[in-house]
């Protein structure tokens, strides 16, 4: 029997059985596709040819290797939305359920877990017993773990937390009929952070022993002073939300009935709002239950973009600050008055982030030099006759002065508080307003569901009569004194210049400025550098929903 092989690529070969010796022709006869151990060939000398076996020992390693495939663009946007998906880290939510015993509730918390992708989930007012809370959490959660405070309140389960085990570690660390703290901790990330899920009693003497577990007892009678008490000994406040603003309604059922309340609320405290600034709060609508569910999202990575230039007030203040504009506005540029103020102004940017970068972290220079200021005041101690330790103390009370000074106004310069003086300093304060301004003022656009009202934003036209009071011709005088009007603190504008930059450096750019700006009045044209502001978002309310529920605020 004759055979012919034909070797493939692919390590397969087809194998040609010639049952009559005397065929002419290839693949007469029977064939089948075999798998052999494909050769490599190499050429030698003479037109000789060897025969190297192949280096995979295992027939079917060729199986193994990568094929090219084409861009499917279905897949390319799935994955989009996939890597969407994974910068959300942890979804949690808190529902008062109202009583879970029916089989439409028990459906609604299972499509809240699967919609929502909870990993952590706890249900106030379950209304279940000892004898029947195994079986309904076991049939809601499946192979979530649970637990419940149900030995604390027999009759009527008042709380049930149940989270997903293969992302989440949760371990209870007090329980009580009103209140359980648990330690959460991320499986992936390994971080960590406390829960206490409260549901509070309707009776003021029992919500006092809930204080008592939360802040070791409140000495004041009045139920909402004794809340704002334990609020203020947490120190925590309302993590930003959208969403429901009324988060507990009287009655469904009852058409009739306004009576709505905002009794939900997620609370945190300053740690956790310093490590998870993009957490926010979403309240859903009530469904069939009187409470809205919370959730809330903590991104599990943020993209941290380059800061845009920014002045730093105290830099003005600087010995070095006066030269270095000079130097700056000295270099060469061609054009326009404007183009001239623009271009120069541009060049500045690097001198003075070169001279913000050599003042170093304003807030550790406070702390490095009182620290030194007490051994150097030790010293003087010891030794009172030694005028060179001497000079070394007063040389480190003058650069601590100057430190806390620089500190002061930057803190100053990014709360924009205008009735605190300066020396007013209270650090822990001032940074409490900034992370509480960044909180309550935070955007979220995927929470903005609506641009209803946009039309009723800009109403205000002027008059011919005005309009033409506003083109007459500027004076010097008119111009500095329109720039000094504007507080030292005010936000600054697209190019980063707060105005104090523009007051301390008037005699080296002043001139050049009010040629521009007198340009532009009499040319009617503005350079594109120049067209161009920051627009604010400050809501109006607290759960913002449309582009009407802000104000626009032009920097």
């Amino acid at each position: 029997m004759a055979s012919q092989i034909i070797v493939e690529d692919d390590g397969f070969v087809q194998v040609n059985y010639n049952k009559n010796n005397n065929a002419k022709k290839v693949g007469q006869g029977n064939s089948r596709v075999e798998y052999r151990v494909k050769q490599k060939v190499n050429n030698l000398k003479g037109g000789k040819k060897s025969v190297d076996d192949v280096v995979h020992s295992n027939k079917y390693a060729t199986l193994n290797k990568e094929t090219e495939k084409e861009s499917d663009p279905l897949v390319d946007k799935r994955s989009i939305v996939d890597e969407f998906v994974t910068q959300r880290m942890q979804p949690m939510a808190s529902w008062n359920i109202r009583g879970m015993n029916t089989k439409n509730k028990k459906n609604e918390i299972r499509d809240l877990l699967k919609n929502e992708q909870l990993s952590l989930v706890s249900v106030l007012e379950t209304h279940l017993n000892k004898n029947t809370i195994n079986d309904l959490c076991g049939s809601i959660f499946g192979g979530w773990n649970w637990v419940s405070n149900v030995s604390h309140s027999p009759n009527c389960c008042r709380i049930v937390v149940g989270w997903n085990s293969s992302k989440l570690n949760v371990m209870v660390l007090h329980m009580s009929r009103q209140t359980i703290l648990c330690l959460v901790e991320s499986v992936v990330e390994h971080r960590r952070w406390y829960c206490s899920i409260v549901y509070a009693s309707n009776n003021g003497k029992e919500r006092k022993k809930l204080w008592n577990d939360l802040n070791g007892g409140s000495r004041m009678s009045s139920d909402m002073i004794d809340f704002n008490d334990c609020v203020n000994s947490l120190e925590v406040e309302d993590v930003g939300s959208t969403g429901f603003h009324f988060t507990w309604t009287k009655s469904l059922k009852n058409p009739k009935c306004g009576v709505l309340k905002k009794l939900d609320r997620i609370m945190a405290n300053e740690e956790f709002l310093s490590s998870y600034q993009q957490a926010s709060i979403v309240f859903h609508p009530y469904l069939i239950s009187d409470h809205s569910p919370a959730v809330m999202t903590i991104p599990k990575s943020i993209v941290c973009n380059s800061k845009s230039f920014r002045f730093m007030n105290f830099l003005a203040d600087k010995e070095e600050f006066l030269p270095i504009v000079s130097a700056g506005w000295s270099r060469r540029v061609d054009g326009y008055h404007m183009y001239f103020v623009v271009k120069r102004l541009k060049l500045m940017k690097k001198d003075m982030k070169k001279l913000n970068w050599s003042q170093g972290n304003v807030f550790t220079n406070s702390l490095t030099l009182k620290e030194s200021l007490r051994v150097a005041q030790k010293d003087v101690d010891n030794m009172p006759y030694d005028v060179q330790v001497k000079k070394i103390a007063v040389n480190i009370l003058h650069k601590y002065n100057e430190a806390v000074s620089d500190e002061l106004k930057v803190l100053l310069q990014q709360a924009k508080i205008k009735w605190l003086k300066e020396g007013d300093k209270n650090t822990k304060f001032f940074h409490s307003i900034l992370r509480a301004r960044k909180n309550k003022n935070r955007v979220d656009t995927d929470s903005v569901n609506s641009l209803d009202g946009y039309e009723d934003i800009f109403t205000t036209k002027l008059t011919t009569a005005e309009a033409s009071i506003m083109v007459t011709e500027l004076t010097y005088v008119e111009i500095k004194q329109a720039l000094f009007d504007i507080d030292d603190n005010k936000p600054a504008g697209p190019d980063g210049y707060s105005s104090l930059f523009f007051k301390k450096a008037w005699d080296v750019i002043g001139k050049d400025g009010c040629l521009a700006i007198k340009e532009f009045f009499s040319s009617g044209k503005l350079l594109g550098e120049l067209n161009a502001t920051l627009i604010a978002l400050v809501p109006k309310i607290r759960t913002p929903n449309k582009v009407s529920d802000f104000r626009l605020i032009a920097c």
